[in-house]
């Protein structure tokens, strides 16, 4: 699944978080958050990793959004 990479950089920023920060807090390598940063897809344990270390009650919250026309 693609996460919203905006909303993960404004949710780490928000917190003054550097990534190696959030890396740790979240238990992944810096590589893995970085790579989802520039619009790498995360599975669901990641995803859940990120909710975690972020206090997000819906995951789905940074989930990418597609508008269908």
């Amino acid at each position: 699944m693609k996460l919203d990479s905006l909303k993960l950089q404004n949710e780490i920023a928000r917190r003054q978080l550097t990534i190696t920060d959030f890396a740790q807090n979240a238990k992944m390598s810096t590589a893995t958050v970085y790579r989802i940063l520039r619009g790498g897809r995360a599975n669901t344990k990641t995803l859940g990793k990120i909710a975690a270390a972020l206090s997000i009650d819906k995951p789905s919250e940074l989930l990418q959004s597609y508008i269908l026309r």
